[in-house]
């Protein structure tokens, strides 16, 4: 088990080190406002888009969080505990989309150039 943790640990290092390059490397080719302004924005909009569907998300789990009063457990705990786990998997999928699409970017760009 730890050894399998240490596996990947190397790997997500060895991954992150080469993405780092990568995105350094294309945006040694532009002006820095711009890829400042084109990160910037790009969050914006992946964010509005997660954010729009997090919502609709958390009233699903209201309404299902209701139910659980009749199965004698507490709706309250139940909710807390879900709309934690959806708000961190919020936060990962605008992360990966972001990254995503920066990544598919600079792979345009290799394949133009």
């Amino acid at each position: 088990m730890v050894a399998d943790m240490d596996r990947r640990s190397d790997i997500t290092v060895i991954a992150t080190r080469f993405l780092t390059s990568q995105l350094q490397r294309w945006a040694g080719l532009r002006d820095a406002n711009q890829v400042h302004q084109y990160i910037k924005n790009l969050y914006l909009d992946v964010l509005d888009e997660q954010w729009i569907e997090h919502i609709d998300t958390m009233q699903h789990l209201r309404d299902k969080v209701g139910l659980y009063g009749y199965a004698q457990l507490d709706p309250l705990l139940i909710y807390k505990a879900e709309s934690y786990d959806l708000f961190e998997q919020l936060w990962i999928t605008i992360k990966s989309k972001a990254l995503n699409t920066i990544f598919r970017q600079i792979q345009q760009h290799d394949d133009t150039a």
